[in-house]
């Protein structure tokens, strides 16, 4: 028998199932219910196959990204930690020299969480220079 030559199986299904192949068939733009069953098979079995292989990644190749991953984890880590620190000398430098209220200290920290939120954290210095002061 050729590639290409098809054989008669029986297979039982439960109702539900064929009433499913019965309603997505032509959805799916195939002329037969057997060949969308066909086509359903195959995808299943290259799906079950796709899972396989993963199990014959090497190790090294897991192991290798994994501490690519923890470098660039502690990278990112530190230099939060300097950014923190430098922001708060900063905060400290403003405050002692700025005579705000804490109600202005509100209306600001409300201001700049919309800002931030509108433009996605991508705001610079000298979009905030541009703006004058906080919108009540």
């Amino acid at each position: 028998m050729t590639q290409g030559e098809k054989q008669k199986h029986s297979v039982w299904l439960r109702t539900a199932a064929w009433e499913r192949v019965q309603s997505a068939y032509r959805e799916d733009g195939c002329r037969t219910q057997n060949e969308f069953i066909e086509r359903a098979i195959l995808f299943y079995c290259g799906y079950l196959d796709a899972e396989k292989a993963a199990d014959f990644l090497p190790a090294v190749l897991s192991s290798t990204l994994e501490g690519v991953l923890i470098q660039f984890g502690d990278r990112v880590g530190r230099i939060l930690f300097k950014l923190a620190v430098e922001e708060a000398m900063m905060e400290r430098i403003i405050a002692s020299d700025a005579e705000l209220s804490m109600e202005t200290m509100d209306l600001l920290r409300k201001w700049s969480v919309q800002n931030v939120k509108k433009s996605n954290g991508q705001i610079s210095f000298r979009d905030i220079m541009r703006l004058r002061e906080p919108e009540s």
